[in-house]
């Protein structure tokens, strides 16, 4: 069980070390992505991303991977985001105000969020690209191979 954990966890870190680099595929991606940004709440996701296009394209891809609840509330929040974006960008009102905005939805998705993450983790052990080499075990099997 611990060596199963010790991949698991090997392979999580990889994957983050990817995303960091750009590289992993998506909807991996776009999961890795939103779950990153989502630490400091919706508001700073939808700035992270910025363009109208890109937003959209993102909920787009992550939308067959989300439960209902998650996907709704992203929804709400993105409509959140829309009504209020000439206020946020124009600085109307204080940043207190603006979080407040988004309190109710940040709130519920932090709820969820352990969801989330299991859906990340049945997603990255789909994702061949991350390959985690056990040199011990090649070896041992490369051994099999000679002795036949």
């Amino acid at each position: 069980m611990r060596k199963m954990e010790s991949y698991t966890y090997k392979r999580w870190n990889k994957m983050w070390r990817l995303w960091k680099r750009n590289k992993l595929d998506s909807p991996l991606n776009e999961l890795v992505t939103y779950d990153n940004y989502m630490a400091h709440g919706h508001l700073y996701y939808f700035q992270y991303l910025r363009y109208e296009n890109e937003i959209k394209r993102n909920i787009w891809v992550i939308k067959n991977y989300l439960s209902k609840e998650i996907y709704d509330n992203l929804l709400k929040a993105y409509e959140i985001y829309k009504d209020n974006l000439e206020i946020i960008n124009n600085k109307k009102i204080s940043d207190f105000e603006i979080e407040k905005l988004f309190m109710e939805v940040d709130e519920k998705f932090y709820e969820d969020a352990y969801e989330l993450t299991k859906i990340i983790m049945i997603e990255l052990s789909d994702f061949t690209n991350i390959k985690i080499n056990n040199l011990k075990e090649k070896w041992r099997i490369m051994k099999k191979f000679k002795r036949c």
